[in-house]
């Protein structure tokens, strides 16, 4: 949402970051370890409220992504890490939408 060269995506088993260079797209998978065996990512959003000065800090920005299995994953944008996982819904997240 902030970078023009830059694309999130999630689907069977993964959540990847891309990154478009020239004619090339190339892209990298968040380490998920044993949550990705199975789970279904479904949906995704990003925390990048920019009236926050806490958040403009790259380190505070956040992908939260949804599963099929009712699970939200949160993601550092800039470490590309996974900081925590919650079990939110009982069933698949088909919708999300981060404010503040």
């Amino acid at each position: 949402p902030i970078e023009l060269d830059k694309l999130v995506s999630c689907g069977k088993e993964n959540i990847r970051f891309w990154r478009i260079k020239g004619e090339h797209l190339a892209g990298g998978a968040v380490v998920l370890n044993h949550h990705a065996r199975d789970t279904i990512f479904t949906i995704l959003d990003f925390d990048f409220n920019n009236d926050n000065p806490a958040i403009k800090e790259d380190s505070a920005r956040r992908v939260f992504v949804g599963s099929k299995g009712g699970l939200l994953f949160q993601v550092n944008y800039q470490s590309r890490e996974l900081e925590g996982v919650f079990k939110i819904h009982e069933s698949c997240i088909s919708s999300l939408s981060v404010s503040s």
